[in-house]
């Protein structure tokens, strides 16, 4: 489900949907496991199902395309967040 609202020339869309999560560390522990050939963020999304992998890069097009085409402020609510 998306929801867009106009105000004042400011586009704001909300994206509620169920998303992969992806644990990450801070920036200079990426950099100093990627020098010791450490990538985990394969084995995070193997843990996923397809279709969840799937709905995931439908909704990074469709922000794509949307972002491209007018200025807009997209927000993206995990559907199972209490927000």
């Amino acid at each position: 489900m998306f929801r867009i609202k106009n105000r004042e020339r400011h586009i704001t869309v909300e994206i509620i949907t169920l998303s992969p999560i992806m644990l990450g560390h801070c920036e200079h522990c990426e950099i100093l496991m990627k020098g010791f050939g450490i990538d985990y963020k394969p084995i995070q999304i193997n843990e996923y199902s397809k279709d969840m992998i799937e709905l995931s890069a439908k909704i990074t097009r469709f922000i794509n395309e949307i972002t491209r085409a007018v200025y807009a402020r997209v927000y993206i609510i995990e559907a199972l967040t209490l927000r």
